[in-house]
């Protein structure tokens, strides 16, 4: 294929010359599947979980993502990305101060057509922090919790489509987004009466 044309060109549409013949159509991008540090590159919002605002998709202050009401959520669009860009104010929103060429495409929101991807969000972004958090929260505590965890993991007996795991979690970085997932199935009864504490003075 053989494009001698811009791929976009506002209202009209895009020619495009495929064997010889003129095709006339109108792109239109609707899902971005990405992880988090490709959808700051394609947002060009900062790729720091440290900055005010980490979040691509929306305008939430880092210390309040934890505790958020809906009628609180200011979404980011290219109407006020632009404003913050066009002010000299980038930095305030967690901006890179660079025109984002997606604020030129009609009918698109590049901040909610980055959608999360599952593999690596969850199975090994979320789901692998919380048994790295786990494991070192049992390591605080007296006795051999960690080890408990593991021979708890290793006497799951085996089952149709699900994965044993006999060494426990001892070698997370090896593990698939697969593996994660079957690992999802069974942490929840192996973590189960491991770890206590008294929180009776704890006020909520």
């Amino acid at each position: 294929m053989q494009n001698n044309y811009p791929l976009f060109q506002g209202d009209g549409g895009v020619d495009f010359n495929i064997d010889d013949k003129d095709v006339w159509f109108f792109p239109r991008i609707s899902t971005i599947i990405c992880d988090w540090p490709e959808a700051c590159t394609f947002s060009l919002t900062y790729k720091s979980a440290n900055s005010n605002y980490p979040c691509h998709f929306c305008l939430v202050q880092k210390e309040d993502l934890i505790d958020i009401r809906k009628d609180q959520l200011i979404l980011r669009d290219h109407v006020n990305m632009k404003e913050y860009f066009n002010n000299g104010t980038s930095n305030s929103a967690g901006l890179e101060h660079v025109d984002n060429y997606f604020w030129n495409i009609p009918n698109l929101n590049i901040y909610t057509a980055t959608v999360p991807d599952r593999m690596h969000h969850l199975d090994l972004g979320l789901f692998k922090y919380q048994i790295e958090f786990t494991t070192e929260l049992l390591k605080l505590k007296p006795g051999k919790l960690v080890d408990d965890m593991n021979k708890r993991i290793a006497k799951i007996p085996k089952h149709s489509g699900l994965k044993v795991f006999k060494k426990g979690v001892q070698s997370l970085s090896r593990l698939t987004a697969s593996e994660y997932r079957d690992m999802m199935k069974i942490m929840v009864f192996v973590v189960d009466g491991l770890y206590s504490e008294d929180l009776s003075n704890i006020r909520n």
